[in-house]
């Protein structure tokens, strides 16, 4: 069986304890999974929750933007051209609901790629519209 030692730690251990890293000479980190998550975890004490959810609030609002630009600077629903600037007020109606992947809602957190995808795929309809898009194909 392979075996690596860890640099943190010192300790020979078999190479499954290691991340894979393709950068590295051998393929695998330096430091074992076991130090690696401590490292981890402290440098997440150190900054708190605070930076996280901040960053977190930073990158959704850059999306949110983004996705306005997208559509030209301002959002407007497509079926009565209703024209807010709370971006609150507007629902992603995907037209063929099998080429759903997901939510915008649940991407506005994720990569700016899967959002373009999903973008492309939707319309821009006000919470209204939507919900009256809805009742009419249930019915």
């Amino acid at each position: 069986m392979k075996t690596k030692k860890c640099k943190v730690c010192h300790q020979v251990k078999p190479i499954n304890d290691f991340y894979k890293f393709k950068d590295m000479k051998d393929g695998y980190r330096n430091e074992c999974k076991i130090c690696s998550n401590n490292r981890t975890r402290i440098n997440k004490a150190k900054r708190g929750r605070e930076y996280n959810n901040e960053k977190s609030r930073i990158y959704r609002e850059t999306n949110r933007e983004r996705i306005k630009a997208y559509y030209g600077g301002k959002l407007t629903c497509s079926r009565c051209g209703l024209q807010s600037v709370c971006f609150s007020v507007y629902d992603f109606h995907h037209v063929n609901p099998a080429e759903k992947e997901e939510r915008i809602g649940t991407l506005i957190n994720k990569g700016w790629d899967k959002i373009e995808a999903e973008l492309k795929k939707c319309i821009v309809l006000c919470a209204n519209c939507r919900r009256e898009v809805h009742n009419c194909e249930k019915n």
